[in-house]
């Protein structure tokens, strides 16, 4: 139907995290929590959220909504969801009639009410979001988002979205290990990561490519800039044989973060300094060499 693919388009492009949908009728929110017999990843959660939206609508007669899981996958807008797109989605069904009065139009609507509400303040949080970007661009990145305690390879991975690179994932309170991973780039995990009642908790990733290490951003010519010795013990060089001047030297780790920062002044074109990486831990990291030339990086392995 031309109405399911538009909301399919819709939710590929925006992806929402959480949502609800009415049909009438049965005074219930139903979920969708398996499949092919398998629970959801994250059906406590789903389930969770699904009684506090029931327990916030008021039924025709004055108690409260039930909730509870369907078991048919196939043809569910809620099914297709969390296992394409990694949206919570509630179908409420409303009013005791499959056609209700129309007298009772508005009185349900108000009811129903506080449900939405509450969905629109529980998006907000608890969970984890933040920004994937490349480490030397900055540019967003769409890279796949990973909550390890809770993979299943059978649902379509979480990713960030191409515009910002922004990722949202709720979670219950607890501890987690968060895994983001793209083609070219260097993944990078995050253990013990403790999300607590409240908010989002912040958290901004920085991916290194993989093939950094010859890359360059040059104003006005080739510069080429020389590191040795690569693999380096404890004092790294840098020389550049065409240009002088003022330049800011950086060191990234695999995971973006800066471990040195360095401002030096090349006296005259050709003349090597020495940075001490003593300090680094052995691994592969990205040096950053940032003048009004230009940006020149390259790529070395500390032992």
């Amino acid at each position: 139907e031309s109405e399911l693919q538009a909301k399919k388009k819709l939710v590929l492009e925006q992806k929402p995290v959480m949502g609800i949908t009415y049909h009438s009728f049965g005074e219930v929110v139903i979920y969708s929590n398996s499949l092919g017999g398998v629970l959801f990843p994250d059906h406590q959660h789903i389930a969770q959220v699904g009684a506090e939206i029931a327990s916030n609508i008021q039924t025709v007669s004055g108690g409260s909504y039930n909730s509870g899981y369907f078991a048919l996958e196939a043809g569910l807008s809620n099914f297709w969801m969390y296992a394409e797109a990694g949206c919570f989605e509630y179908c409420i069904e409303t009013g005791t009639d499959f056609i209700p009065s129309y007298s009772l139009a508005d009185i349900v609507s108000d009811d129903n009410l506080p449900g939405a509400l509450y969905l629109l303040d529980r998006v907000r949080g608890p969970g984890i979001t933040g920004h994937i970007t490349d480490s030397v661009t900055g540019e967003p990145l769409v890279a796949t988002c990973k909550i390890l305690e809770l993979y299943n390879p059978v649902i379509t991975p979480r990713t960030s979205d191409s515009l910002h690179g922004r990722y949202f994932r709720p979670l219950l309170p607890g501890v987690y290990t968060f895994e983001v991973s793209k083609e070219g780039y260097y993944s990078r995990t995050l253990e013990n990561i403790e999300v607590t009642d409240g908010n989002y908790l912040e958290l901004d990733i920085k991916l290194v490519p993989t093939d950094v290490g010859t890359s360059s951003i040059s104003k006005d010519g080739d510069h080429p800039l020389l590191i040795f010795p690569n693999p380096v013990q404890d004092q790294l060089n840098i020389k550049n044989d065409d240009f002088s001047g003022a330049s800011t030297v950086q060191i990234f780790d695999v995971a973006g973060v800066i471990c040195l920062e360095e401002d030096i002044d090349i006296k005259y074109p050709g003349l090597a300094l020495t940075i001490d990486v003593t300090g680094l831990r052995p691994g592969i990291y990205l040096l950053r060499v940032s003048s009004l030339h230009g940006i020149e990086t390259r790529r070395f392995i500390k032992l």
